[in-house]
């Protein structure tokens, strides 16, 4: 944790969603979302991290998601990224993290029963195997998989 004096931000944001139906029972659905900022540290002119990014605050982010739903079938495709960004104050080639990018696939099923809903979704992420830190030093996971189950009360 780091408490800062002074920062100044300015940034844009960008989503879009779109969605529509093909052949009346394919539904597809899609979000694309952006984000450019600049966050700097403006406490003390004096300072080596003037007007320097703050730490872990990339300038450039974003993330997609398609996906589409056939009957009680469902099954799309998500990615994530994010610019480089420094560890520290002081940005230099030795606190600057790289950026990184995941990319995830999923497919479910939904059943209805009398009293519920059920759905049954199957997941892989980060199917590349993308090695990354958000944190220095903290990697995240690799490839992994998961299954879920959601009851809904109908």
């Amino acid at each position: 944790m780091l408490n800062l004096g002074t920062v100044h931000i300015k940034g844009l944001d960008i989503t879009t969603e779109l969605n529509g139906t093909i052949f009346t029972k394919l539904d597809w659905f899609c979000r694309i979302a952006y984000t450019w900022q600049q966050a700097l540290d403006v406490t003390d002119p004096s300072a080596p991290a003037y007007k320097n990014n703050i730490p872990y605050t990339p300038n450039n982010a974003g993330s997609g998601l398609v996906s589409f739903s056939y009957n009680n079938w469902g099954a799309g495709y998500s990615m994530l990224f994010s610019g480089t960004r420094y560890t520290l104050g002081e940005n230099n080639p030795y606190n600057q993290l790289d950026g990184w990018g995941t990319q995830d696939i999923f497919i479910s099923r939904t059943l209805n029963t009398q009293h519920f809903k059920v759905k049954i979704k199957g997941a892989l992420n980060n199917i590349s195997n993308q090695h990354f830190d958000v944190i220095r030093y903290y990697p995240m996971p690799g490839r992994s998989w998961s299954i879920s189950i959601l009851l809904n009360n109908s």
